[in-house]
């Protein structure tokens, strides 16, 4: 016959009617986080496989600059991009811009914090590029929405 101290040892271990709720809730748990690891790393597939090409070319994830016309009559620069992957990707720059007026030379630079859209995902040579460029100002207005239609060509 065991001892009282190891009567109750075993006790303690080998409890089958005694619900374990420790366990239940560490396999809960790690059933939890492999699930948030795994649309993290699903997700951070799916935004590398989106891409932007500007006026310049070349294809381009998450960039922290866009020409927006081969001319540099329009970049926007230091881009902190805030979504970036699904339909529609988010950033806020720093606009730089002028127009042609009296000659594109001597127009005066203009510069503008904007919010960046990149939207209409197009698939070009088997690849996801944003088509669609979208610069809001502070001021809730679009930067010529006219001359980002006829300057800027997606792939």
């Amino acid at each position: 016959m065991p001892l009282g101290w190891e009567r109750e040892a075993r006790l303690r271990t080998h409890a089958p009617d005694r619900p374990d709720y420790a366990g239940a809730v560490k396999r809960s748990l790690l059933l939890g986080l492999t699930i948030v690891a795994l649309l993290a790393l699903v997700s951070g597939a799916a935004a590398a496989n989106v891409y932007f090409a500007g006026a310049l070319g070349g294809a381009h994830v998450t960039p922290r600059s866009l020409s927006l016309s081969a001319d540099g009559t329009l970049e926007v620069s230091g881009i902190r991009w805030t979504s970036w992957g699904g339909p529609v990707a988010i950033g806020h720059g720093q606009a730089e811009y002028h127009g042609c007026t009296p000659n594109c030379a001597a127009a005066p630079d203009h510069l503008a914090t904007v919010t960046v859209r990149l939207s209409n995902l197009r698939v070009c040579s088997a690849r996801s590029f944003y088509s669609h460029v979208r610069l809001t100002l502070r001021s809730g207005h679009l930067l010529d929405p006219e001359f980002l239609r006829i300057s800027w060509k997606p792939c």
